[in-house]
């Protein structure tokens, strides 16, 4: 058989096998993971489920409203008989009644994964991972999970009555109802022509409220105050129930009108839910307002009406009121006696409050064709600047123009300290405005604002081929948001975690005139411990410049912040405390504020208040309580530099005496810190006493030698508040029988560079001579001395991993077989077959003639392995990556065993080395050939 011949077979046979193997790995993957019902998995355990409206169990019957939030906690222990592998999914189906989101988690033994779960269409599906708890005894587990109750499904808007059927034969019978509609009103206006002709010359017009009492409201009332120059024509109110005024109004009511008739009230009595009424009644202008001259002259009469003199309409306000809804909600009506070429005003209805802009109108009216120029002259509000972006052209034949830039050009300028912006129309405007009339809104930005609530007054005149033809001016009240507000998120689904959100300034404003910073301080309650890797600003770690501090002492959160910028600080906390504990205002009390800069007026605590929930998404395969401790290993500068790499021990103490440490047991070793300098310690017993310490320091820092020393009260054991360890006196740190976790910041200084002395960095030309000369004796090894360790191989050389057969070495193989082709000792020594000489054993036995081949001979310079040296077993174990050694492995790491994906894998690989080396052997017996 010749080489070509040889390689093809080679190559057809390992494909044939691993094709095999693949196949037999899919049907492995298929029935490795297996479906059952966790119900029947606890049966000789226990499953049981509760449901809860916040913290308290739910009562049966209970009237919940549709769509209410409500949580249902399982839990469930499995009987030691029960046998699961990992990867089972074990599924329980949950009522139809409550819609619970799409969902996912791991469920957590301590701060450890042990498995996880997924809620999707109305199934819990939960996945075992961990083979420390799938072996285990007492395996519980608890899952708590949101969802909102849909009652029936036939109609929100009905009630209905539903029956949840829980584990342990617990029902519960919900009495489900559409919820109350918080109480608003709707309201609108219009004017309209009177159809008499004879009426119009009058100047009478018909005005129509429209109003929509939505939930319940008690003695409600629709008012209208018509500015002056306008009054009631008549005293007829007429009040109905539909929109074509057919229906009147039966109930009981009344109305009151002033004397000038410049305004009226309609009272309702009783309560009313959900109600909509249409109420017509008639106005009448008065002939000056339709005359410049004369409606000028009236409007100075005046002022707090017409403040820029009269622009040309009488602007007419309705509003409604109940007990329920005290702020007024209103809608406003112009009447327009006179063409005007240029109106401003006020648009509330689009303002962005919470991000400082008000928003303002231009109406221009249609222009001559003779125009060739015209722009506007805004006097920008003090404390404000206009905005370009958010722009708006509308009107006219083609609606709204965009882009901006196309119509109208800006230019600022500050004369006499006041900013003005001149917006010019481009030809392309004029060639609209020339069609019809056209509207510009706009917005200008609140840069500072030492009220809650400010008048800004907005002029502008309008410019057409160099004359002044009109000026307008409107005003706008503004109440800035608050500078500070914090939110929270905890509940039975996220416990023991909770969510902080802090709004910083979403305004933007100028809040210090005298810093361009401000400086953020949050304090944290005693039950809540700051995870120092979820901070979060705007979405983003913070940065070196916002000087991010955190003081574990006094539990302060530390921002510095620029200036006129919008935050939004997210981070969480843990509680450490047990569950079912109460919090008492102050343990959860979690204040922050810009120091110097909130008014009372704003928010800057959170409370958490009731009870502490139990971990949402919890096992546990140990009676014990689930006790931890977190470590924060950071730079001395900064505990939220987190130093990754530290090395911990942890000890048991089992004898004191005289208040000295005698003797300890090792808890756990080589606890290791993670990228963000943080461990977590598990598996801890209250009334004990432990010793943490440090065994190896970060990289670069120094190591800590006093241990921290610290025990989790029971309320019975005695515990020193002083020990004695390793001849130092230390602190013991006992933490509250009501407490589960703590969190302790471990600083590491960095290592200073020793100074050199002058006479050390001072390196004469002769010792540097003398070095390289002896470091050349050193290096240099003749060809005599490697032969020697060649010829001194022998049969009991041990193959390591290195010596493993490949397939490229097969292939080299593949080259030597034959006597013709002579291969030299460059061609056929790879470093998977040279034998160093740390491998090279004397056990005195025998060399084969196989194992002693020279290299004329053609074989490997070192020496090599004969198929009769190399175990089978052990080839395979090595290639699936079995031999590991013992300093590999991750401290504190558990193996993982029993995944049947890893059997098939090995058995694969066990399949694929004997053919390798069956082919191996065959190649070896046809070159002896």
């Amino acid at each position: 058989m010749n080489k070509e011949m040889i390689r093809k077979t080679l190559l057809s046979a390992l494909m044939a096998i691993v094709l095999a193997g693949i196949v037999l790995l899919s049907f492995g993957n298929a029935f490795a993971q297996t479906t059952k019902n966790l119900a029947d998995l606890t049966v000789g355990g226990s499953f049981t489920a509760v449901m809860m409206q916040g913290s308290e169990p739910m009562g049966s019957p209970t009237t919940l409203n549709y769509g209410e939030e409500i949580y249902v906690e399982f839990d469930w222990e499995f009987p030691n008989t029960a046998q699961i592998e990992a990867g089972d999914v074990l599924e329980y189906t949950l009522p139809a009644a409550i819609v619970f989101t799409e969902t996912k988690g791991n469920i957590m033994q301590g701060t450890d994964p042990v498995g996880s779960y997924e809620i999707k269409d109305n199934k819990i599906s939960v996945t075992y991972t961990d083979a420390n708890f799938i072996g285990g005894t007492k395996r519980k587990s608890s899952l708590t999970i949101a969802g909102k109750v849909q009652g029936t499904g036939v109609s929100a808007t009905q009630r209905s009555q539903v029956t949840i059927d829980l584990p342990a034969n617990k029902s519960y019978v919900l009495d489900v109802v559409p919820p109350a509609a918080e109480p608003t009103i709707e309201i609108s206006k219009t004017i309209t022509n009177s159809t008499s002709q004879a009426e119009r010359d009058q100047h009478i017009y018909d005005c129509y409220i429209d109003v929509n009492l939505l939930g319940e409201h008690v003695n409600p009332y629709f008012a209208d105050d018509m500015y002056p120059g306008m009054a009631m024509y008549g005293d007829t109110i007429d009040l109905c129930t539909d929109p074509n005024y057919a229906n009147a109004y039966g109930g009981t009511y009344s109305t009151d009108i002033n004397t000038e008739k410049t305004s009226f009230r309609l009272n309702l009595s009783g309560t009313l839910e959900n109600r909509h009424f249409y109420i017509h009644y008639r106005i009448q202008v008065q002939d000056e307002m339709y005359t410049k001259a004369t409606a000028e002259a009236f409007a100075k009469n005046y002022p707090s009406h017409y403040p820029a003199g009269y622009e040309g309409r009488i602007p007419n306000y309705a509003y409604a009121k109940s007990e329920k809804m005290t702020d007024a909600v209103g809608a406003w009506a112009d009447i327009y006696t006179l063409e005007s070429p240029f109106e401003k005003w006020g648009n509330d209805s689009e303002n962005k409050p919470d991000e400082g802009l008000l928003c303002w109108m231009f109406h221009i009216a249609q222009m001559d064709s003779s125009v060739l120029n015209a722009y506007i002259v805004d006097n920008v509000p003090s404390n404000t600047s206009l905005i370009q972006d958010g722009m708006r052209i509308r009107g006219g034949a083609n609606g709204e123009l965009t882009p901006i830039s196309d119509y109208l050009t800006f230019s600022e300028t500050v004369e006499k300290g006041q900013k003005k912006v001149k917006i010019t129309f481009t030809d392309k405007f004029l060639k609209e405005l020339k069609k019809g009339a056209m509207d510009i809104t706009f917005y200008t930005k609140v840069e500072r604002q030492d009220q809650k609530t400010a008048i800004y007054t907005n002029g502008a005149s309008l410019f057409i081929d160099g004359v002044r033809v009109a000026d307008r001016q409107n005003n706008m009240k503004y109440t800035k948001p608050m500078a500070l507000k914090k939110d929270h998120n905890y509940t039975p689904a996220t416990a023991p975690k909770v969510s902080y959100t802090i709004t910083v300034n979403p305004a933007s404003l100028d809040l210090d005139a005298s810093s361009d910073t401000v400086t953020m301080v949050d304090v944290f309650g005693s039950a809540l411990d700051f995870v120092p890797s979820s901070l979060k600003v705007n979405g983003a770690a913070a940065t070196a410049a916002m000087a991010p501090a955190f003081d574990p002492d006094a539990r302060k959160l530390t921002l510095t912040l620029k200036d006129q910028t919008a935050y939004v600080i997210t981070y969480d906390a843990t509680v450490n405390l047990t569950a079912g504990s109460v919090f008492d205002g102050k343990n959860s009390a979690n204040d922050c504020e810009l120091s110097g800069i909130v008014s009372a007026n704003d928010g800057k605590g959170s409370v958490i208040p009731g009870t502490v929930y139990k971990s949402s998404a919890s096992a546990s395969s140990t009676a014990k309580e689930e006790l931890m401790v977190h470590i924060v290993k950071h730079d001395a500068k900064s505990t939220l530099s987190g130093l990754a790499g530290a090395v911990f021990d942890l000890e048991r103490v089992t004898d004191v005496a005289s208040g000295s440490v005698n003797k300890t047991a090792s808890v756990a070793t080589g606890i290791k810190t993670d990228a963000n300098g943080q461990a977590v310690i598990n598996d801890l017993q209250r009334g004990e006493i432990y010793v943490l310490t440090e065994k190896t320091a970060p990289s670069g820092y120094e190591k800590i030698d006093t241990p921290i020393v610290f025990a989790f009260a029971d309320g019975s054991t005695a515990i020193p508040t002083t020990l004695t360890v390793g001849g130092k006196s230390v602190k013991v740190d006992v933490l509250a029988a009501t407490k589960t976790s703590t969190t302790y910041y471990v600083a590491n200084t960095e290592v200073k560079e020793p100074e050199t002395s002058t006479e050390e960095e001072t390196t004469t030309e002769e010792e540097t001579t003398t070095e390289e000369e002896t470091t050349t004796e050193e290096e240099t090894t003749t060809e005599e001395e490697t032969t020697t360790v060649e010829e001194t191989t022998t049969v009991e050389e041990t193959t390591t991993v290195e010596e493993t057969t490949t397939v490229e070495e097969t292939t080299t193989v593949e080259e030597t077989t034959t006597e013709e082709e002579t291969t030299t000792e460059a061609e056929t020594a790879t470093e998977a077959d040279t034998t160093t000489e740390e491998e090279t054993t004397t056990a005195g036995e025998t060399t084969t003639e196989e194992g002693t081949t020279s290299v004329a001979e053609g074989t490997t310079e070192a020496g090599t392995a004969t198929e009769t040296e190399i175990s089978t077993e052990a080839e395979a174990a090595t290639l699936a990556g079995e031999t590991t050694s013992a300093g590999d492995q991750d401290a504190g790491t558990a193996v993982k065993t029993g995944n049947p994906d890893r059997s098939l894998v090995l058995m694969l690989l066990l399949i694929v080395s004997t053919g390798v080396m069956i082919l191996c052997s065959d190649l070896r017996i046809r070159r002896k050939k």
